[in-house]
């Protein structure tokens, strides 16, 4: 079920979650405008206002909100036995690295890697090939090894996160380990969780922060295109714990 809705899955968020959703309503108003011109203004106009309300800051941290995952607990982790570090994407065919981590996958990379030597446990990284290129736990294992760590495990298949569970469960059990330390962002964090207790593996939260809570001045809570792709993001995973509770 899973695999057959993957790339029909891809195009769907594409077409349908904002922003492309949005600019379709707007592009279907102009051309519907002569025949109904009132219902056509009226879609323009909330595709124009929703493209600038999810682009406010205010709106897309409320967003976060909603789905968002507490930071880790200290005490916690004294009963993990390694860190399971989700990726987060590749930056293809750079010229400086070839295949490296995007931000966020990095973000990832970097917090793992100071819980895993402040805890002094083992590291598994999980991540395919989505679409191509080399496989992101490939790349992650490489970074990783730029912060003095090495990943015991190295799971390269996975290409979504029911697989990142599914298929690092199967390595971990292997070694007898069945409770770990989940590293992902906060807005990816609570999905990530209810695929863990599907898998059968005990994972305990450590969330990325996505978002500052700090403000430096007014201009930053302008529109603007980050908080625009915050909201996309928040909104795609909303949209994902809701799928999960049909499929």
């Amino acid at each position: 079920m899973w695999d057959l809705l993957f790339y029909p899955g891809k195009i769907l968020t594409s077409v349908v979650l904002p922003p492309m959703g949005l600019v379709w309503l707007a592009i279907l108003s102009l051309l519907l405008l002569r025949r109904w011109p009132r219902t056509s203004i009226a879609a323009l106009w909330l595709s124009l206002l929703s493209l600038l309300a999810l682009s406010l800051p205010i709106v897309a941290s409320g967003l976060l909100a909603a789905i968002n995952s507490p930071a880790l607990d200290t005490k916690t982790p004294k009963s993990a036995q390694a860190v399971m570090i989700l990726g987060g994407g590749l930056r293809r065919a750079t010229q400086e690295y070839g295949d490296t981590l995007s931000s966020h996958a990095l973000e990832r990379v970097r917090y793992g890697a100071k819980l895993a030597k402040e805890l002094q446990l083992p590291v598994l990284v999980t991540g395919g090939q989505v679409y191509g290129g080399t496989p992101e736990a490939d790349v992650m294992a490489s970074v990783l090894r730029e912060f003095d760590l090495t990943a015991r495990w190295v799971e390269n298949r996975a290409r979504h996160t029911r697989e990142n569970t599914i298929f690092s469960q199967a390595m971990l059990k292997q070694d007898g380990v069945r409770r770990v330390l989940i590293v992902t962002h906060d807005y990816h964090m609570r999905r990530a969780m209810a695929h863990c207790e599907a898998a059968g593996l005990d994972c305990l939260p450590a969330p990325v922060t996505s978002r500052s809570n700090v403000g430096d001045s007014w201009v930053e809570q302008l529109p603007n295109i980050g908080a625009l792709r915050d909201s996309s993001l928040y909104i795609h995973e909303i949209a994902g714990i809701v799928a999960m509770q049909w499929l």
